[in-house]
């Protein structure tokens, strides 16, 4: 992919002019379906590179982590990948909760992993604006059921756990169904934890995220590091987020994980520009909460 540097910098006239033509593709794309968004969506070219990854599994104007979110999510892009934040309560239900503390995600207080599921089970998720709604928590098994209604969906698990055997309770449920796991990848941040993980569940497929070792900027003795490390899980895929890549060296860094047989994965980019360069990276996932201007963006940047 020889774009060149020049192309991808951000200029006040470009920027607008690109926004400009966004806006008019969408415009004229919501005309044309009546305001059914299904339409850009079906039109979509959903086998391209890179793969759409919907982050916490919501579009714009649903509750991240939520039932209602995801179903929303595959009845309008049935091949979306769906990444989701797993977190265990105190007697081992896993439910879809970002953060440690229930405070502003839900109408509970207090920690998740200190509660029981029928405690937490009678408290309601809260919007972007902190108001409790009649949304109930999500549990993980609920999301894993829906895989087996949209046979081209995959599913991202981000699992924050403390130690190691806080994963059995989540590869026990994946493993359960050797066909949908082969759609399931678990990802996190904790190398050792993912290499004890290995060690016991050699067929889940696993993914890292290295930001830890990033101290500035992502740079190319660095990627040789992150190779090394992540073979020692067999990851699949690489996550890294957007802001530690230089956008002179985002391509090459993408080409040295590709020479080794690892994809990478962008996250979460919600910026059109940004988008448009690591389209053209060669990525072969980008995370982002906005599906519509992904899509918009993919056929605009080829």
């Amino acid at each position: 992919m020889g774009i060149s540097h020049r192309r991808c910098k951000d200029k006040p006239f470009r920027r607008f002019f690109i926004a400009l033509i966004i806006f008019l593709f969408c415009a004229s794309n919501l005309i044309k379906a009546k305001g059914n968004l299904t339409y850009i969506y079906s039109e979509a070219i959903f086998d391209q590179t890179p793969k759409l990854v919907v982050h916490r599994g919501a579009l714009p104007g649903f509750i991240p982590n939520t039932r209602e979110a995801i179903v929303h999510t595959l009845n309008l892009i049935p091949g979306a990948i769906i990444e989701i934040d797993v977190r265990e309560t105190s007697d081992g239900m896993l439910v879809l909760l970002h953060d440690p503390l229930l405070d502003s995600e839900t109408s509970a207080e207090g920690n998740v992993a200190e509660k029981k599921w029928d405690e937490l089970q009678q408290h309601f998720r809260r919007d972007a604006n902190g108001k409790i709604t009649n949304v109930s928590i999500t549990r993980l098994w609920e999301i894993i059921e829906l895989l087996g209604k949209y046979p081209n969906a995959e599913l991202q698990i981000e699992s924050k756990p403390k130690n190691s055997s806080e994963y059995d309770t989540l590869a026990l449920m994946v493993l359960s169904d050797p066909d949908i796991a082969k759609r399931i990848i678990i990802t996190s941040g904790d190398l050792n934890i993912l290499q004890l993980i290995h060690e016991k569940y050699s067929a889940l497929r696993l993914g890292w995220d290295p930001g830890k070792l990033i101290k500035d900027k992502l740079h190319i003795t660095m990627v040789n590091e992150i190779i090394a490390r992540a073979k020692t899980i067999n990851a699949e895929i690489i996550y890294l987020d957007y802001g530690l890549i230089s956008e002179n060296s985002a391509a090459i860094f993408v080409q040295e994980f590709h020479d080794v047989g690892i994809a990478v994965d962008v996250w979460t980019i919600n910026d059109p520009f940004k988008m448009c360069q690591f389209i053209r990276s060669g990525a072969d996932r980008i995370t982002t909460d906005r599906a519509d201007l992904f899509y918009a963006i993919a056929l605009l940047c080829p």
